[in-house]
């Protein structure tokens, strides 16, 4: 490492967030044969990073790219449906809590970074701010590295936006997943089934994101001129109304192709959510104390409905994950007529008149 690259990793070790990114980068150095990205835990996290990811190894295609990601939130899962990713290395962090990330600073991280920093990465990037992410990219970083200091936006336009600015061509891409056809029969009743399809993703895995309703329109849309399946994860999920059960029996590249099945899509503010977002399935979203703007993407927006029930805490927030529960009690305004309303329109805009 030159004196250089250690005086412009100390200034962005101490610097503070006063800047969109910090970056020391050259874009005109072509030289660029090994990439690792650093990825927030959450499935939605990494959806919503796929676009700049994309175009990154578009900008360098003979570049190994590496997502440095979360095993135990299915992020390796996500990535093989990826193209552009070469590798997932696991962060290896076992658990979200004080006591276990105090235990992972104290020991593992320094063996991964070890064995990251061996590898020489030519280019480091963490498009969303976060402590572990900043001290893994100070210590893993040999050349060139790329951190983004905001999460007041939706992170895949900051993300892209920070790619723009450093003049590597970040257009939206419409190759970023590449879905298998399931081997399983369990889904295969969806190419031959009753139209329009309706999807439900009535779970949360943060309970503050949930709303309580869900089974009440499941049993209200049942009773339509459509199929209506349900899907997710929930242990010991069960629900006696006339649709098709999925839960609990999908892979990640199985929920994938599901989604992309489905004719209309229900959700709240979930990892399936930005499944549905990403394969530009059209979309009923319900939010309350996380604000739209910071997960929906602004380029989508015909075919997104949003049902938001706004609280003071939801709207004076620039996170998208606060670090205590909060209160969703305005979530649970939103009514079940409401979305079924959203949901009809929404079919009607299509070409579904049911």
């Amino acid at each position: 490492m030159t004196w250089t690259t250690l005086k412009h990793k100390l200034s962005f070790l101490l610097s503070r967030r006063n800047k969109e990114y910090n970056y020391y980068f050259d874009p005109y150095d072509k030289n660029i044969n090994s990439i690792i990205c650093l990825t927030p835990a959450g499935i939605g996290d990494v959806i919503m990073q796929a676009p700049a990811i994309a175009a990154l190894k578009a900008a360098y295609p003979e570049s190994h790219l590496t997502i440095l990601g979360h095993n135990n939130r299915n992020t390796p899962e996500v990535c093989r449906l990826m193209p552009s990713v070469d590798e997932v290395v696991d962060i290896g962090i076992p658990k979200y809590t004080w006591l276990s990330l105090l235990r992972y600073m104290l020991f593992r991280f320094w063996t991964l970074s070890y064995k990251l920093r061996k590898r020489r990465f030519d280019l480091v990037v963490s498009f969303i701010p976060n402590p572990v992410r900043k001290l893994f990219l100070f210590t893993v970083a040999t050349k060139y590295w790329i951190y983004g200091n905001t999460t007041n936006g939706y992170p895949g336009k900051l993300s892209l936006a920070i790619l723009d600015q450093l003049e590597i061509p970040s257009q939206e891409r419409n190759d970023i997943f590449q879905i298998p056809e399931p081997l399983e029969k369990k889904m295969s009743f969806l190419n031959s089934c009753k139209r329009p399809v309706i999807g439900i993703h009535p779970f949360c895995g943060i309970p503050w994101r949930q709303w309580n309703y869900f089974e009440s329109l499941v049993h209200n849309l049942s009773t339509l001129n459509a199929t209506i399946v349900v899907f997710g994860k929930q242990p010991g999920y069960n629900i006696d109304a006339n649709v098709n059960n999925l839960v609990n029996k999908l892979s990640i590249a199985e929920l994938f192709w599901t989604i992309n099945k489905c004719d209309a899509f229900i959700t709240a503010d979930s990892g399936p959510m930005h499944i549905a977002f990403s394969l530009n399935v059209p979309t009923v979203a319900l939010f309350g104390v996380v604000k739209p703007s910071l997960r929906v993407p602004p380029n989508k927006k015909n075919r997104i409905r949003v049902l938001y029930k706004p609280s003071d805490i939801s709207e004076k927030g620039s996170f998208a994950i606060p670090r205590k529960p909060l209160d969703n009690q305005t979530m649970q305004s939103i009514t079940v007529d409401e979305v079924v309303r959203e949901t009809m329109q929404l079919l009607n805009d299509i070409g579904w008149n049911i």
